[in-house]
């Protein structure tokens, strides 16, 4: 587990969704490094390995490859299979951690089906 600051937190464990939501947005509610905080729009977490969509600024195929907490919501890490061009040149300088990871929330991301890659 990498801490970055006290409000961020990466490489965590894999997020467990409750089966609750907050009552004014209605994210999921989730238990993650022993905390509870918030999921947008999926029923599930997707798994490290599975492979998902980055909607998000058409970043497009990617790998999950971990997790985050940001604030109060968990997020996803995962690398993008094949990035844009201005991805690439944006990142290309970046050698700590998190290399070549998007940082990415429920509602930024579309799932594949249960399992697959």
């Amino acid at each position: 587990m990498i801490k970055t600051s006290k409000d961020c937190l990466y490489w965590t464990e894999k997020p467990t969704l409750t089966g609750s939501r907050t009552k004014k947005e209605g994210h999921r509610i989730a238990k993650c490094e022993g905390r509870q905080v918030k999921y947008s729009e999926h029923d599930r977490v997707p798994d490290i390995g599975e492979r998902i969509t980055i909607s998000m600024n058409s970043i497009g195929p990617a790998v999950v490859k971990g997790y985050f907490i940001e604030f109060e919501f968990v997020g996803v890490l995962a690398v993008p299979v094949t990035p844009p061009d201005w991805w690439k040149r944006q990142n290309a300088d970046y050698n700590g951690p998190l290399k070549d990871c998007c940082g990415v929330f429920g509602s930024e991301i579309e799932l594949t089906e249960k399992g697959g890659s």
